[in-house]
């Protein structure tokens, strides 16, 4: 098994020895950093001291002494620091309203014991590019509105049409322009807005839809 191209600080909240053991040794084999917490109490305790970027995947057993997975659970989504990180339960627990409960209470994934390492690993795997996503996508939805005002008339109207879905080909169809002077109205257009995606300009193009054709 090759070593996963995602890095990544993994926190793994796992009373038995022979588990925690076992996990620390595959994903450090992987390239991940792994700190393992064996008590509830004390994981409820290293929670409320970490940062925002502490940790990107928690893996958490749902049977523990001190305090249970539940309570840890729900600490790690009232957390605003932790509220955000991907959490996979492990349990012996096997059945629905477990399960369910994990989901509704706000775990991305639920795994039973024994489980296989292979499949633990494509679920840690999915959910930190999953969490990478999201993150891509937060990040096109923060940025300044550039100078909108500074558009021309035609640049506007093309960037509604991107604002509905049209690609340059549709778009040069609709207006009667080459395709690749659409292409050089929407670098125009991309500049003055100060974005660097479609995604961007028709987030900026809702923004404005009363101001365009």
């Amino acid at each position: 098994m090759t070593s996963s191209n995602i890095s990544a600080k993994i926190l793994c909240i796992e009373d038995e020895d022979r588990i925690s053991s076992a996990l620390k040794t595959a994903l450090e084999a992987r390239n991940y950093n792994v700190t393992i917490i064996n008590e509830g109490l004390r994981a409820l305790k290293f929670l409320e001291i970490q940062k925002k970027d502490a940790f990107q995947l928690v893996l958490l057993d749902l049977m523990l002494p001190g305090a249970n997975g539940w309570e840890i659970l729900v600490k790690i989504r009232a957390l605003p620091n932790t509220s955000n990180w991907p959490v996979i339960m492990l349990t012996a627990v096997d059945d629905e309203i477990s399960e369910s409960r994990a989901l509704y209470d706000g775990a991305d994934d639920f795994i039973t014991k024994p489980f296989s390492m292979k499949v633990l690993l494509a679920r840690i795997e999915a959910n930190l590019r999953k969490k990478q996503s999201e993150s891509s996508l937060d990040f096109e939805l923060h940025f300044s509105d550039g100078n909108f005002d500074d558009l021309t008339p035609r640049e506007k109207e093309i960037l509604g049409y991107v604002a509905k879905g049209y690609n340059n080909k549709e778009i040069s169809q609709k207006i009667f322009i080459s395709e690749t002077t659409v292409g050089n109205h929407l670098s125009n257009v991309f500049n003055k807005l100060n974005v660097t995606s479609r995604t961007q300009a028709a987030i900026i193009a809702l923004k404005y839809s009363s101001l365009l054709k």
